[in-house]
């Protein structure tokens, strides 16, 4: 009997600033994070806010990483990647004001239409609460080492 990969393999929305981390890093952490996507292991999801996000915080003059190191560091990213439509803006939340990176990772993560993780060590998304106003996929926050944990 065949199963269904994508029903077994976790879709997840990866925020910017840990992407960013992950790419620019060479701790063990980032490794194994980096070989999760490559390797298969978990469905990266992105759209084209995410991955203008990502392409612009690698061009911020304060990392002064060259074109070339851009473009690297980008293919190391989104070929492994699963593109979604754009994620509708503005998802409603109460309880804290949220980053435009916190934002658009979780607008994307519940735009998905399937069950999703959030994978973000963002202290601000710890603390959201959002309205259950919108029909929206689940999505379960995680952070970074736990979602290591749970691969």
């Amino acid at each position: 009997m065949r199963t269904n990969k994508a029903a077994t393999v976790p879709a997840v929305v990866f925020d910017t600033p840990l992407l960013l981390r992950t790419l620019l890093s060479g701790d063990a952490s980032a490794r194994r994070l980096r070989q999760a996507w490559q390797q298969g292991r978990c469905r990266a999801l992105v759209d084209a806010d995410s991955a203008r996000a990502l392409v612009l915080a690698l061009g911020s003059p304060a990392l002064r990483l060259t074109p070339e190191q851009q473009r690297e560091l980008l293919a190391d990213y989104l070929p492994y990647a699963e593109i979604q439509q754009a994620a509708p803006a503005q998802v409603p939340v109460e309880g804290q004001v949220l980053s435009p990176f916190d934002l658009l990772a979780l607008d994307l993560a519940r735009a998905s239409g399937q069950p999703c993780r959030l994978v973000s060590d963002s202290a601000a998304l710890k603390k959201v609460r959002w309205s259950r106003g919108r029909k929206a996929s689940p999505v379960e926050l995680v952070a970074s080492e736990d979602f290591l944990t749970q691969l």
